[in-house]
């Protein structure tokens, strides 16, 4: 095997292995002395064979690091993306599954039966969360539509929290303060769903 051929060899295994293992976020997170340590390590085990071995593990090592660099470099990017894609679905499914429980209640409203209203609002818990998860998310998606940056976004939700927390309401209202307990509700639950 000639040195070009064991370079080669070495270079596409490396780009091979390194893309499985930049997959995994955690290994994006490592320093760079352990990732090193462990291309060299596994480069020896399993890639370096025969009169080209040395060659073989350079090549591997120095593209299996170039593979990760550019995975590391583009982490925050990844991570910027994934919890605004978490936000967006997170906000879609509050719509529409709070929709859905909404328009349920409302059917059940306006049926023809002499108890159909008695038995709505009996059972109106459900639709009042559900219009608080409809709020909510509206008000997020309109955050997110108006500056672009899920940090504002998520700062504003915390902040949003952190008031619901320090001053609950305190209404004659027993609805005002179930709504107002919903929306605190639903603010949490978005935020802990776009939580790295």
């Amino acid at each position: 095997m000639t040195k070009n051929d064991a370079n080669v060899i070495a270079q596409n295994a490396a780009e091979v292995h390194a893309t499985l293992f930049c997959s995994n976020p955690a290994n994006l997170q490592s320093p760079r002395d352990t990732v090193k340590a462990y291309a060299t390590e596994y480069a020896a085990l399993n890639v370096a064979k025969g009169r080209q071995a040395e060659t073989m593990q350079y090549a591997f090592v120095t593209t299996f690091m170039a593979a990760w660099s550019r995975a590391h470099n583009a982490l925050p990017e990844v991570i910027a993306t994934r919890r605004i894609e978490r936000l967006l679905d997170v906000c879609h499914e509050f719509e529409r599954s709070g929709q859905a429980e909404v328009d349920r209640f409302t059917t059940n409203l306006r049926e023809d039966r002499w108890d159909a209203a008695f038995n709505a609002f009996d059972w109106a818990d459900n639709a009042a969360e559900a219009a608080a998860r409809i709020k909510v998310a509206r008000r997020v998606l309109a955050w997110f539509d108006a500056s672009k940056d899920v940090d504002v976004v998520l700062n504003e939700v915390r902040e949003n929290v952190q008031r619901g927390a320090r001053f609950p309401k305190h209404s004659t209202s027993q609805l005002t303060n179930l709504m107002a307990t919903n929306e605190l509700s639903a603010f949490a639950a978005v935020l802990e769903h776009c939580q790295d």
